[in-house]
């Protein structure tokens, strides 16, 4: 597959639409577009190969403005130009309390899917260091397990129900979760989307970008 092309045809089709929207709304619509190319290449590699690279072509069609929110520090602390992770990581650094105002929740008013039915979303144990950002401070916590909707941390780390944080995943890039629930000093958290691919215990998935 050739992996310019494909990064091409997305952007052609999809930057208008982006264009016209606001930083939250971008967020939204580039979950929809990653499940569409996860469906079209049919594989986590070529997935993994493709996603940081289109991620970095639409943010330079956008004309790649400096970060100014929530929302926007996640798509570029998903894109395949250091610059732009960089410039994601730093806006999150600077935040005193962790202001997520602008991305919207799927799990203020509600319980999510993640911790109701386990089996739809099967967690695999994991065992490897994840960042996390939260509450204006950032953090390294163990992942003890992952699914495609959720993870649980260790340490706990100060988080509380309800919190909003964000966490970068190795192989998966920068995720929005909600913490759903604590107990000793482990966290439960429930993703805003879910992963595009079950996880594996035995094959941890690798950061696209060292």
């Amino acid at each position: 597959m050739d992996i310019n092309k494909l990064v091409n045809e997305y952007r052609a089709e999809w930057l208008g639409a982006l264009k016209g929207l606001n930083w939250p709304d971008r967020l939204q619509l580039l979950d929809e577009i990653h499940a569409r190319l996860y469906k079209e290449v049919g594989n986590e590699g070529t997935f993994r190969e493709v996603s940081p690279e289109l991620v970095a072509a639409l943010i330079r069609g956008l004309g790649q403005p400096a970060v100014n929110g929530a929302a926007q520090a996640h798509i570029y602390a998903n894109s395949g130009d250091a610059r732009h992770r960089q410039a994601a990581e730093k806006w999150l650094a600077e935040q005193p309390l962790g202001d997520f105002a602008d991305v919207k929740s799927a799990h203020q008013n509600d319980t999510p899917a993640y911790w109701v039915d386990r089996r739809r979303n099967r967690r695999v144990r994991q065992g490897y260091k994840v960042s996390v950002w939260a509450r204006g401070q950032h953090t390294e916590c163990a992942m003890l397990d992952l699914s495609r909707g959720g993870a649980g941390l260790e340490p706990k780390a100060g988080l509380k129900p309800g919190d909003r944080v964000s966490v970068r995943i190795p192989g998966y890039g920068m995720k929005l979760a909600a913490v759903v629930r604590t107990r000793l000093d482990r966290a439960g958290l429930a993703f805003e989307s879910q992963l595009p691919w079950e996880p594996r215990v035995t094959q941890l998935p690798r950061e696209h970008a060292q």
